[in-house]
């Protein structure tokens, strides 16, 4: 392959979110050589993409790429959604361990206006959130009530923007709420500070090594998931389209999966109640995604063929011309008995992860399987190495 061609590698969670999204970004990065651009293209500060390093690093990444440990930048597309507070807060916790910052002048900003609704709203309560703003934002912009990073070099401009998102909010709710806002602007002013930095021109082509992390999972996007039960963005690949259709890249897919399945809050699960004695999973060591306040219980079930096979074909349909299309089955470890599948309500069982990674490859016919028994970004195999 010529040296000047742009390699890309596409992450993407093939449920609900969960899935080790962060783990498998990192574990690309550390296997990459030379300077490298970690993309985020959807969803927003919601992320908890969890990392842990052999080294002793260990954090939830929500606006940084999950890369930065291992040297990469971030872009923040315009299809994320910021919080300048979150983000700076990101930065200081991460110390030295998050490179340079990009964001696009077009990245929606989210108001704390915007999290109070999330987190108030009934009917956002209802069809599940992650009470970060994420889906208010989107909502409001339909309405015509928009705010840009990029608006915040126009002085006014911002200042009118972020006044009618608030009357707005305000007229919602029938109340005054400037006992809950903060100073946004005293964040956006200190951005460069922290080697955040808006760009005009797109840096992806300046890299020739590029991850694109997605956010939450494929069965949450708001074409592919379960209405009203989804997040109202796209977390698939048309975010992507601009990107892969550059000539000089090659682009590889990285599928993603728990052995199981999970989902935080309310909407369907196939097979939650499934009661067999041999499925018995322990959620790894120091996991995050526990019950709260907004999203309710994290749950989970036995992994669902179909469900997995509909993802899968969801993707490919947007994009066919991937060089190497890989599934990632993480949080094997976590299988303390039988590895169960279900399809069309009939259960396989395996006693190696190796038997189970590879029926489940018979089904969707990856190009390659990585198999995941490690909560360490070092660590993944393909399944050819454990059989």
């Amino acid at each position: 392959m010529p040296n000047n061609i742009r390699k890309y590698k596409v992450v993407i969670d093939l449920g609900h979110g969960d899935g080790a999204k962060g783990k498998v970004t990192s574990y690309l990065a550390n296997k990459t050589d030379g300077p490298l651009l970690n993309v985020r293209y959807s969803g927003g500060h919601q992320a908890a993409h969890r990392v842990v390093t052999k080294k002793g690093f260990d954090h939830v990444f929500s606006g940084v790429g999950s890369g930065s440990p291992f040297g990469a930048d971030t872009y923040l597309t315009k299809d994320f959604i910021l919080n300048p507070l979150r983000l700076i807060e990101e930065v200081v916790e991460l110390k030295s361990n998050r490179g340079t910052i990009f964001i696009h002048p077009d990245a929606s900003i989210v108001t704390i206006f915007d999290i109070f609704d999330n987190q108030n709203c009934d009917i956002t309560l209802k069809n599940g959130t992650c009470g970060h703003g994420i889906n208010a934002v989107r909502q409001r912009e339909k309405l015509g009530y928009t705010l840009t990073y990029g608006d915040f070099e126009y002085g006014k401009v911002f200042d009118f923007k972020y006044a009618a998102i608030k009357k707005y909010y305000e007229n919602l709710y029938g109340k005054d709420l400037s006992s809950i806002e903060y100073d946004i602007k005293y964040h956006l002013k200190t951005f460069n500070s922290y080697h955040i930095f808006k760009v005009n021109e797109c840096p992806v082509y300046d890299y020739f090594n590029v991850i694109f992390e997605s956010s939450q999972g494929v069965l949450l996007d708001k074409d592919i998931g379960f209405f009203p039960n989804v997040t109202h963005g796209n977390v698939s690949l048309k975010n992507l389209k601009p990107f892969l259709a550059d000539s000089n890249a090659t682009a590889e897919l990285f599928l993603v999966t728990r052995a199981y399945q999970t989902r935080h809050g309310n909407g369907p699960l196939s097979y939650e109640d499934y009661t067999d004695p041999e499925f018995k999973i322990e959620l790894p060591i120091g996991e995050k995604n526990i019950s709260n306040k907004f999203q309710g219980n994290f749950r989970t079930a036995p992994l669902d063929l179909n469900m997995l096979q509909y993802a899968y074909n969801s993707v490919l349909k947007e994009y066919e011309r991937f060089s190497k299309i890989n599934l990632v089955v993480t949080c094997l470890d976590g299988i303390k008995d039988k590895f169960i599948l279900l399809k069309n309500d009939i259960v396989y069982k395996y006693n190696t992860a190796g038997e189970f990674c590879n029926k489940i490859a018979d089904v969707l016919k990856p190009d390659e399987v990585y198999c995941s028994f490690s909560p360490y970004a070092e660590d993944m195999n393909t399944l050819n190495e454990i059989k």
